[in-house]
């Protein structure tokens, strides 16, 4: 692509001069990013041009070049200067931008044009003198140049409408004759406002031009600044139309414009050139948008959100009613635990909330009368039969990709706050052993899959053939591509996918992303949305989610938290404008927060031994947990508050947004016991047990301790009656002494056979979670593209919690600084469910997308064509290699899309021509990497990852 920018250089055309060196960077970015244009592949070129008289040079030129740089450096460098008349020296800039070394397939001049030409063929700004009849009268009154001319029937509108545009041309022509708010234009003016009127004597033909322009098959496009070049681009397009040329005409009435008109340009003569571009190697070879499969032959759609906490599964039909399965014996819920109980030899014995109980039940039947009680001793005989015992996973979706760092980044990119996680290879049941995680994937799908045929084969959808059916399974947004590929693997291995050896079924199976499904699901009840928002709302009645809209979405599951921001804009499309973003922030991490207080509690051996030795109950200890954690809500049941400001409690905001550890200090230092509120933990018998045991023995140990102490018979006579505690007082005597973070005391206790645990704790372990989200969602607020925004919606399993709706409330609702509106449907737990069977209906809901990285492959290039484009690139030895008489640069990053690019689902696909290097070469491999730069270089640089590779054996005759 060759691109010549060619631009009125004088005194009012400064801030278009700078605009131009800021814009020309993104302008090509955004090309070559949506047409797969190479850096070495665009070309950039600058002719300034002013006139014959007056300051600085006539013309100025900057030949074509692939280097930005140096663009930007010669434009910086340009002065807006001179301009002795209303009139330029256009013509000879326009014949000086055709002399230019054209070369490329697409050839594109855009003319940002202030003035016109000399010669009054080409203006008319002779006609704002009085007529020669009025002449006389003209210089015996003054005659005044009116900014606008009003009659009384006008609109206030319209007339305002005019005022700009008047103003905007009296002011040219001021700027030009030094005139004041008002003036008399006599004949001795006329050479201010154009030296030539018969134009300038070494002024070239227009027509000339035109032909130069048709012959180099030149796409040129005026931007029109002024209205005073109207009659230069009328006489240019008629001339043009005579010689079937085409000249493009756009306005740029503001410097506001310039960059959507250049870049509109720019693609725009791409488009038409791209009957050339099928000859070239590297460029786009079809213009055809991209086709997706929204119905086809699928009966229906099946949407599968496999969640960490709970997974469930929606069908769509073709005529977009979806219905949501139920689960149970007695089909009494809509979303069954994400629990699995495999055999010991990998066979699928129970899947979802059944399959605890059902494990529960066999380790019971399996237990035997003699367990060793030591704690400080191994169970042999219990690691012996291990090997036969099921295996159980829970939450084994979280267990996949592993644990996250505290500090909420990735360990291999500290330079972003995307959380791309990578699938383990092997992931641990209960009871500690590990089993591939392929394996589990892949038995838990194809039991979905089982279940969901035996539905359909039932009355009303009677579909026997899978190959009927289009799969679509959500998965979280900080999930990587290699993480997608392998669920996509288990899919098939699980048999979701009709595969045979001739015959391949598009689109049998979608990967779609859980917030783009939870945001379908919203804009499809945008109305139910609105009247929910308004019950709460009483006060301000309003209808929500309105074209050009922006809003923030949070998908709050079991083990991640994802994060959308899109902008409406339609009932059925929105555009994604930030890359979605998250963290694993779920709410199964509050259960990890427990389970480190329980290793607070009762010391990490005891609780190490006990899980060891009963992980059924250890399960059932953490559902009656989870059971709680369900219901918490901060401040004595306090209820989800209404947005009205008047309804909101100032002095519950004060202690909401305490932190979580002063509050501890307050509710342990201040609170009486009576206002204490406690949570309350059921145990299993076993547990409470067992840590009686070891409370029993630590206190014999402190008992012996004190007698050597001592060592006085009588204090040892009263050791021994004061030590003999009855077994139901032993955990909660425990207690009584007990200091949470070796400081605050009362806040835990047991009574019968409940753990009892006080609301400040409990909000502390939500806090450790929550507040993870709500510094990512103030950084996203804090941007410019979301400064705008309107709403933050919260779906997921997890924004069902009162705490976190309240949370989110005071930290983000109107009464907090950031002034948006909580929006929460009826049920958020199913809303990425719902929105997975409606993506199969309409895969394009989503309308585009914001890379999170730059993708591309690895090429190498020919040595003199990367000097040209990056010459300030100091190249090493290894870098380069020799090949018979050529010299290429190897390691190469060609970019196929790049980091931030926004790619739209009706972008026409990207098709790039390759060769090898060695003309004898039997095959080729191609290597997709992956960066966190907008801009990599080398594909073997830090920051780039390799994400797959292909090797093609080439065809003989080829």
């Amino acid at each position: 692509v060759d691109l010549c920018v060619l631009c009125d250089a004088t005194l009012s055309m400064d801030a278009y001069l700078v605009q131009v060196k800021e814009d020309i960077q993104m302008i090509i970015n955004e090309s070559r990013s949506k047409f797969g244009i190479d850096d070495y592949q665009f070309r950039v070129a600058f002719v300034a041009y002013r006139d014959w008289l007056g300051d600085g040079k006539r013309l100025e030129t900057l030949p074509f070049t692939p280097n930005i740089a140096l663009f930007e450096q010669f434009v910086a460098n340009l002065k807006a200067e001179g301009g002795d008349d209303a009139a330029e020296d256009v013509l000879g800039g326009l014949q000086m931008a055709l002399n230019l070394e054209w070369s490329g397939n697409i050839k594109i001049l855009y003319h940002i044009c202030d003035s016109p030409p000399h010669g009054t063929m080409y203006h008319d700004l002779y006609d704002l003198q009085p007529d020669t009849d009025q002449e006389d009268d003209a210089k015996q009154s003054e005659i005044e140049i009116e900014t606008r001319k009003q009659s009384d029937n006008e609109s206030e509108s319209e007339s305002e409408s005019d005022y700009d545009v008047e103003s905007y041309n009296n002011a040219f022509i001021k700027s030009k004759l030094n005139l004041g708010n008002s003036c008399i234009i006599t004949d001795e003016e006329k050479v201010s406002l154009d030296r030539f009127p018969n134009k300038h004597e070494q002024d070239p033909d227009h027509k000339e031009l035109l032909r130069v322009i048709q012959s180099k098959n030149i796409q040129y496009y005026i931007g029109e600044k002024t209205a005073h070049i109207d009659k230069f681009c009328n006489v240019m397009i008629a001339d043009a139309q005579e010689m079937k040329l085409k000249i493009h005409r756009i306005e740029l009435p503001s410097i506001q414009q310039l960059f959507p008109s250049l870049l509109q340009s720019i693609q725009s003569a791409i488009k038409l050139s791209s009957k050339h571009e099928s000859q070239n190697d590297h460029k786009l070879s079809s213009n055809r948008p991209l086709q997706l499969n929204r119905s086809g032959h699928f009966k229906v759609h099946v949407g599968c959100d496999f969640g960490t906490d709970g997974s469930a599964v929606s069908i769509a039909l073709t005529n977009g009613k979806v219905d949501i399965f139920q689960w149970g014996s007695n089909k009494e819920y809509t979303k069954t635990k994400t629990n699995i109980l495999l055999s010991a030899d990998g066979q699928i014995l129970s899947f979802g909330t059944e399959a605890a109980g059902k494990y529960s039940n066999i380790m019971s039947n399996m237990k035997k009368d003699d367990e060793e009680d030591d704690y400080d001793t191994d169970d042999e005989e219990n690691r012996q039969n291990q090997s036969s015992r099921p295996m159980f996973f829970e939450h084994f979706k979280m267990s996949l990709y592993g644990e996250a760092r505290s500090d909420g980044k990735d360990a291999d990119d500290d330079d972003s706050k995307q959380h791309k996680k990578e699938i383990a290879q092997t992931i641990a049941c209960i009871d500690g052993r590990k089993y591939s995680s392929m394996k589990v994937l892949c038995a838990a799908l194809t039991f979905i899959k089982e279940h969901v045929m035996q539905i359909l084969r039932k009355k009303p959808y009677y579909i026997t053939d899978i190959a009927e059916v289009q799969w679509i399974l959500s998965v979280p947004a900080i999930w990587s591509p290699k993480s997608k590929y392998i669920m996509i693997k288990c899919a098939e291995n699980a048999g979701m996918i009709y595969k045979t050896t001739n015959q391949k079924i598009d689109n049998h199976l979608l990967i779609a992303l859980e917030p783009d499904c939870a945001s379908i699901s919203i804009r499809h009840s945008f109305d139910d949305l609105s009247q929910t928002y308004n019950q709460r709302n009483q006060k301000k009645k309003m209808k929500i989610f309105q074209k050009g809209d922006r809003y923030l979405l949070l998908d709050l599951g079991g083990g991640t938290a994802d994060i959308a921001c899109s902008e409406v804009l339609d009932e059925y499309h929105v555009k994604q404008i930030r890359s979605p973003s998250g963290g694993p922030w779920g709410s199964s991490y509050i259960d990890k927060e427990f389970e480190k207080l329980l290793r607070l509690l009762f010391r990490p051996k005891w609780m190490d031994s006990f899980e060891r030795k009963h992980p059924d109950k250890y399960v059932e200890l953490l559902n009656s947990f989870r059971f709680r954690k369900e219901k918490f809500c901060f401040v004595g049941g306090h209820e989800f508050a209404s947005q009205d400001d008047d309804n909101l409690d100032a002095n519950y905001l004060e202690l909401f947004t305490m932190d979580a550890m002063a509050f501890i200090q307050y509710a342990s230092q201040n609170k009486p016991e009576e206002d204490r509120i406690y949570h309350n933990i059921k145990l299993p018998w076993e547990f409470a047990e067992e840590m009686e045991k070891y409370v029993q023995r630590v206190n014999e140990l402190k008992k012996k301790q004190k007698q050597k102490k001592k060592n006085k018979d009588d204090d040892d006579d009263e050791d021994d009656e004061t030590s003999e505690d009855d077994e139901d007082e032993i955990l909660a005597n425990y207690f009584k002494s007990f200091k949470l973070f070796k400081e605050y005391k009362h806040l835990i206790k047991v009574e019968e056979e409940y753990l009892c645990i006080e609301e400040s704790v409990f909000r502390y372990l939500f806090d450790k979670v929550v507040n993870e989200i709500v510094d990512h969602c103030r950084g996203i607020l804090a941007e410019n593209v979301m400064s705008e925004s309107k709403y933050i919606c919260l779906v997921g399993g997890f924004s069902e919690s009162k705490y976190v709706q309240t949370k989110f409330l005071y930290e983000f609702g109107p009464k907090s600084r950031y002034k948006k509106k909580i929006i929460i449907p009826k049920r958020p737990i199913l809303c990425v469910v719902d929105g997975a069977a409606r993506y199969g209906l309409r895969p394009d809901s989503i309308t585009s997308r914001t890379m999170t990285k730059t993708y591309g492959i690895s090429i190498q290039r020919e040595l003199q064509k990367f000097k040209a484009s990056h010459p300030n690139v100091a190249l090493k030895a290894n870098q380069i290699l020799k090949l018979h008489d050529d010299a290429f640069v190897t390691n190469c990053f060609l970019p196929f899309v790049r980091k931030n690019d926004v790619i739209r689902s009706d972008d026409p696909p990207k098709v790039f021509y390759f060769e090898t290097m060695d003309k004898q070469s039997a095959k080729i491999q191609i290597k997709l990497y992956e960066s966190n730069e907008v801009n990599p270089l080398f594909s073997n640089s830090d920051g780039c990852r390799l994400c797959a590779k292909c090797e093609y054996d080439l065809p003989s005759e080829w």
